[in-house]
């Protein structure tokens, strides 16, 4: 179909870290390609995913927040998306500096947590 998701978890193997690159079809859920690797860079995750995704259809890509996945995804004729859980995490961090910052009351808090569920 063409739609992916992409993840890199951290594992520690033999008292070293790892990064385990998983591409899953986002449709059937199953696993298209799994690696580890020793790093995390933009190199190896494009490498990755262009050897994952050889002749195969190119409609999107869902990743989380980090930086380095956007150009990468776009380069390779993707569409990118995000997670819908990262973006609530992103927000309600957010919305806690914002709390912080500017010392909201427990009621504008509450408003303000209330207009997030809402987003």
């Amino acid at each position: 179909m063409g739609y992916y998701v992409f993840d890199v978890e951290w594992l520690k193997i033999n008292g070293e870290w790892k990064y385990r690159h998983t591409l899953l079809d986002a449709i059937s859920n199953c696993i298209v390609a799994d690696a580890i690797y020793d790093t995390e860079d933009e190199t190896t995750v494009e490498k990755f995913l262009k050897e994952s995704t050889a002749n195969k259809n190119k409609k999107a890509i869902i990743t989380d927040f980090d930086s380095i996945y956007p150009q990468i995804i776009t380069k390779l004729g993707f569409k990118h998306q995000l997670y819908i859980f990262h973006a609530k995490k992103s927000l309600n961090k957010q919305l806690k500096v914002f709390k912080d910052e500017y010392h909201l009351s427990e009621e504008e808090w509450e408003e303000c947590h209330q207009q997030l569920k809402i987003i």
